[in-house]
């Protein structure tokens, strides 16, 4: 029972968490955006983002557990998907502009180090992924999707296996592990811990409601 009340936070944890990163970067305390010494900082886009993410999985909750999958619990589904999608359209915007500038000589080199305005603006890619499978998984959760549960488990498999493999980077200074970029410089180990337990919040909740079973075979 307390693997399920913990998983029961996990929707609050993943906002609030979040929520403090961002007021972080507003009033600036690198120590809560770089979790303590490691130099890899969640982007403030992630930060928004995980506060959407949140909400998204806590919808997921209710679709299934109350089995209403629509009206308006897909209303806002679909309002706060849209708001993810223009951060996420945003980051890879900023992150493609500071190469762009790089390569007509606008700037004297890529922004790898938070001494540049614009890093908080840039998420890595893997991080944007990881949130599209996310929301997809939702997604699935919300609209009663039916397909094979092993085919359903693969998107927060996904969640969990970047996670865990961006934990171990950042904790043994493995940039390969965490993702870095060019641009965006990596997954934060905090951003990893969080995309570590949506994962498996998504899996338990997929798998143990079976909201996603395989279509029943006719019988005659």
């Amino acid at each position: 029972m307390n693997h399920v009340r913990f998983l029961a936070t996990v929707p609050w944890m993943v906002s609030a968490v979040g929520l403090l990163v961002a007021i972080s970067w507003i009033w600036y305390m690198p120590t809560v955006t770089h979790f303590g010494p490691l130099e890899t900082s969640m982007k403030l886009p992630t930060a928004i983002l995980f506060i959407l993410s949140g909400a998204t999985l806590l919808l997921a909750k209710i679709a299934v557990t109350t089995h209403k999958t629509s009206g308006s619990i897909r209303i806002w589904f679909w309002a706060i998907s849209a708001l993810s999608a223009i951060l996420i359209v945003g980051s890879i915007l900023a992150g493609m502009s500071s190469e762009i500038a790089y390569y007509f000589g606008l700037i004297p080199s890529l922004p790898t180090t938070d001494a540049w305005r614009w890093v908080p603006l840039t998420s890595s890619p893997v991080t944007l992924l990881s949130f599209l499978c996310s929301t997809a998984a939702c997604g699935l959760l919300v609209w009663g999707a039916r397909m094979p549960l092993a085919t359903a488990l693969l998107l927060p498999s996904f969640l969990i296996v970047a996670g865990s493999l961006a934990i171990i980077g950042n904790l043994a200074s493995l940039p390969i592990l965490y993702f870095e970029s060019s641009f965006a410089g990596g997954m934060a180990v905090h951003t990893a811990l969080l995309f570590l337990a949506s994962g498996v919040y998504l899996f338990d909740l997929i798998k143990s409601h079976s909201v996603l079973p395989p279509s029943a075979p006719q019988t005659h």
